[in-house]
């Protein structure tokens, strides 16, 4: 027989394994452009079709430019380009999921030649899908509701948040349990001859 705190810790500690992971995505432009191409429209497309799109909880967008052109103009051209991809993402299931953008011009060079090869893969925005975990069964919250920190000396906000919401959530469900039995009244003990 398995204890509820027992299952409730493997729980935890299974979600937080799998709670900081990300996958990235590099999209390439055409010199002097900051038009998406139609393949790195379907790249994005694809990323929808991954089954683990719906944990994505946050999307950070980094623009890139090869060193030909002015510092000035490669800053504002990595911009378009970043601001192009997170256009791009709002008509798809990524729509509504916080974007933070950043970009660098020509400073964060991918790779450091002079051929037309090494230009084009310097000029890109990098994609990084960030994916938060999945909720925890609420039964298994609620068998245990006050979750700690694994590692208390790092920042673990994501424990104390989810124990929160489990705390509040068990509260929220033993009070419809207390009301549907005729117990409570509108959130207070019954009293006797009051209906």
């Amino acid at each position: 027989m398995v204890r509820p705190l027992t299952l409730s810790l493997a729980l935890a500690l299974a979600a937080g394994l799998a709670a900081q992971s990300s996958e990235s995505i590099q999209l390439r432009f055409a010199l002097d452009s900051h038009e998406l191409a139609a393949a790195e429209r379907a790249a994005l497309l694809r990323a929808c079709d991954d089954p683990e799109a719906h944990r994505i909880t946050r999307i950070t967008l980094h623009g890139h430019t090869d060193v030909r052109g002015s510092f000035a103009y490669n800053e504002a051209l990595s911009r378009r380009r970043v601001d192009a991809v997170r256009e791009a993402l709002t008509g798809t299931c990524f729509a509504g999921r916080p974007i933070e953008v950043t970009w660098s011009g020509e400073r964060m060079p991918a790779t450091q030649g002079a051929s037309e090869t090494d230009h084009a893969l310097n000029r890109r925005v990098h994609v990084e899908l960030h994916f938060g975990d999945a909720p925890l069964p609420s039964a298994a919250l609620c068998a245990h509701p006050k979750v700690k920190p694994l590692l208390p000396g790092i920042d673990k906000p994501r424990e104390q948040h989810v124990a929160s919401r489990a705390t509040h959530r068990c509260a929220d469900e033993r009070r419809r349990a207390r009301e549907d039995s005729g117990e409570c009244y509108r959130g207070r003990p019954r009293q006797a001859g009051r209906r």
